[in-house]
């Protein structure tokens, strides 16, 4: 008997569990949240500007011309080490504790919409069609 396989199958269910319980939170009444659902709630927003960023990202890169795209990409890979440093820091006032996840995961989610907001006030400014 392969006990391996056996022992692997939570790890590999976990994931589907999780898509599933996120399916089922009320995101709309975060107040009454369990720690780990308003987690799930930061993710799904988390995801969405994640997706709306990179496309505006996207954009922004097809109507830039060449030395600006790299401009654009070197700026983008230093805000995202700058925002992981500092969304990590703020999660310090909890350190170790169960709301620590979620400060640094809520300050993903500002973080990235305020990128994607700068993101799309260069594109409004600079290419209005």
């Amino acid at each position: 008997m392969n006990l391996k396989k056996y022992l692997l199958l939570p790890l590999l269910l976990s994931p589907m569990l999780s898509s599933a319980n996120s399916a089922q939170v009320n995101c709309k009444d975060y107040a009454s949240l369990s720690t780990h659902a308003m987690l799930q709630c930061e993710d799904k927003d988390l995801q969405r500007y994640d997706r709306q960023l990179n496309s505006a990202y996207k954009q922004l890169m097809h109507k830039l011309p060449p030395e600006e795209r790299t401009r654009l990409k070197k700026a983008e890979k230093a805000w995202i080490v700058y925002r992981d440093l500092e969304c990590n820091f703020e999660g310090f006032e909890m350190r170790g504790g169960s709301g620590e996840a979620l400060l640094v995961q809520g300050c993903l989610v500002v973080q990235t919409k305020n990128r994607l907001k700068e993101l799309r006030q260069v594109l409004k400014d600079s290419f209005q069609d």
